[in-house]
């Protein structure tokens, strides 16, 4: 049902009142006194009362209204005051453009935006066609079009927009379709145009310094590889060649009928077993450690246990604050090199008594400290050695790094952390 406007409802009031005092008033007149003149001085008196409640109902009906329209009136200025307060403080440019006559309405970023001096622009359609990038344009109208079409409230794009220093920028154009509610016609659009040129810009370097990151990290982990594979093949050479060579030659004089010295006798069969010790060793160090079925406390264990049967160092080894079940096979498996890598660093050139091994895990990282009360070394002095950068590389892969703490004679302290996610 529709609403009565304050008019009509005023009209039917008056009516209604009016009716009423008129067939009540007379049939208590009558009722009162037949006499003429009686009759004609109450009719006055009656009268003038109705004048009186007429204009005093009328007075506060209208004074209602009044003050619902004041109260409007204030709210609407309120409003309009916010609305002027945000356009200037705005950092976006904004437009309301109606939709049926195509004039629109900026405000004061949206007119340093563009360039222009005017507040109202009439045909803003192709004054904003102008302002988008060629390459863009048919883009941006037939999303606009088809936005319209299907009836939706909202609409955004992402384009290059002409601006008065004479370059194109790159912005961000949202805002609301507002709709007739009888016809569902669109009547207007309030949108906002953001500047994000320097975003864009800044995306673009973050893209590039992480794509350079991510290559010069791939270089390092195939050059520490491939220095790994050169470590193997000069332990391989060195070590078992040289030692099959001088079997070769005592199996040579045995061959050209010419018996060893008694001395001598039992060389060829101790050089063929430590060269399988020597391959065994080479072999274990280079395969992983099945991870499927071993935890990695126990293959630390397992890889300190084959350390001391060789040299016997004093491990101390602490994993009492790690939960392994945060760790996948990767995660194991890296921690696992780099506490291979450290050792072996370690038994080559510290000559340590203590090898201390400390892995926890906190959050969402795992932090790993290895130490040794060896001969240590100057830091600013490294050049970075194969070990150290496999285990840095190793680290990186996800998202860690390496910190070296030692001085000559003062042992050394690697403490590594990575992330798990």
């Amino acid at each position: 049902m529709t609403k009565l406007s304050p008019s009509a409802r005023l009209a039917l009031l008056y009516f209604l009142f009016s009716s009423l005092w008129i067939i009540a008033g007379d049939r208590i007149v009558f009722a009162f006194s037949s006499d003429p003149a009686v009759i004609a001085q109450i009719q006055s008196v009656k009268g003038l009362f109705f004048v009186i409640a007429c204009t005093g109902g009328i007075y506060l009906f209208s004074h209602k209204y009044y003050l619902d329209i004041n109260r409007s009136l204030q709210k609407s200025d309120l409003l309009l005051a916010k609305y002027q307060a945000l356009n200037e403080a705005s950092k976006e440019g904004i437009v309301d453009y109606d939709l049926k006559n195509g004039v629109a309405t900026i405000n004061e970023q949206l007119k340093h935006f563009t360039g222009t001096s005017q507040s109202v622009i009439p045909a803003f359609g192709d004054f904003h066609d102008q302002l988008i990038h060629p390459e863009d344009r048919e883009r941006i109208s037939q999303s606009f079009e088809e936005t319209v079409a299907c009836g939706s409230p909202f609409w955004q794009a992402e384009y290059r927009c002409l601006w008065h220093d004479g370059t194109y920028h790159d912005v961000i154009h949202k805002g609301s379709i507002i709709r007739d509610h009888a016809s569902g016609e669109p009547v207007s659009f309030i949108g906002a145009i953001q500047d994000v040129t320097e975003l864009r810009d800044a995306q673009a370097r973050l893209y590039e310094h992480q794509l350079k990151a991510r290559l010069q990290l791939g270089r390092m982990i195939i050059k520490a590889q491939e220095e790994e594979r050169n470590r193997w093949a000069t332990e391989l050479h060195d070590n078992v060649c040289q030692m099959l060579t001088v079997v070769k030659l005592y199996l040579a004089e045995i061959a050209n009928g010419r018996a060893l010295p008694p001395s001598l006798a039992q060389q060829p069969q101790a050089l063929v077993e430590k060269a399988l010790n020597e391959i065994r060793h080479l072999s274990a160090a280079i395969r992983p450690p099945e991870f499927e079925t071993l935890t990695l406390s126990e293959a630390l264990d397992l890889l300190i246990s084959s350390i001391k049967r060789v040299k016997p160092y004093e491990f101390h080894l602490n994993l009492a604050k790690l939960d392994e079940e945060q760790l996948s096979v990767q995660h194991k498996l890296m921690v696992y090199r780099v506490v291979q890598e450290a050792v072996s660093n370690i038994l080559k050139y510290a000559n340590p008594q203590n090898i201390y091994l400390t892995i926890s895990s906190s959050e969402n990282l795992v932090t790993l400290e290895i130490e040794d009360d060896g001969a240590g070394f100057d830091p600013n002095q490294l050049a970075g050695g194969i070990g150290l950068r496999n285990i840095q590389g190793r680290l990186q892969v996800f998202s860690g790094f390496l910190r070296i703490d030692s001085a000559p004679g003062k042992g050394c302290k690697l403490y590594g952390q990575f992330s798990l996610t």
